[in-house]
């Protein structure tokens, strides 16, 4: 966010605060949020956007960070429950992952527009998923992140760590289309 302000996520919070003393760190907000805990969260100019435990995903406005608001929540539940972290890809959407054991593994999720401007929560949508039953040893991933090869292939390459469908293991999937 800046040097001297960061955001915990608590169980049904959002805390801001003020680092810029170490020896005298401080409580600037909390923000509510009854859809549950906040596992993963990212930047993009303005917003933060969380993936949420409870099958949301939140998006606060940070642009005056000490008065931030939480703008709102779209509901991942209809493709896949408890999002577990969250990565932007190169081409204006991003992933939120999936942290129970049966539906979406992982979802691609429309949230820019061409330009690059935000859409509005209520357009927001799932543009594709990938199934627990085509990745079974990453069922409840604990984090993921996108990257690009040395040709140009966009990739999610998720981690699954102690846990979920079997132990350490991580998978990656080419989602440059």
């Amino acid at each position: 966010l800046s040097a001297t302000r960061v955001m915990h996520f608590v169980d049904d919070a959002c805390l801001l605060f003020n680092v810029s003393n170490p020896a005298s760190v401080s409580l600037v907000k909390t923000v509510a949020n009854a859809n549950g805990v906040v596992n993963g969260a990212i930047q993009r100019g303005r917003y933060v956007f969380g993936a949420n435990k409870g099958g949301f995903i939140d998006l606060f406005d940070v642009y005056d960070i000490d008065n931030f608001t939480l703008v709102g929540s779209f509901d991942t539940s209809a493709i896949m429950i408890g999002g577990h972290d969250i990565d932007f890809t190169f081409d204006n959407k991003y992933i939120i992952i999936s942290a129970k054991t049966t539906g979406a593994q992982f979802g691609i999720i429309k949230v820019f527009d061409a330009a690059g401007d935000l859409i509005p929560l209520a357009s927001w949508t799932f543009e594709s998923t990938v199934t627990s039953s085509s990745a079974p040893n990453l069922i409840g991933a604990n984090r993921i992140r996108t990257v690009r090869n040395s040709s140009g292939v966009e990739l999610a390459v998720l981690f699954q760590l102690e846990g979920g469908g079997g132990g350490d293991n991580v998978g990656t999937y080419d989602i440059t289309n």
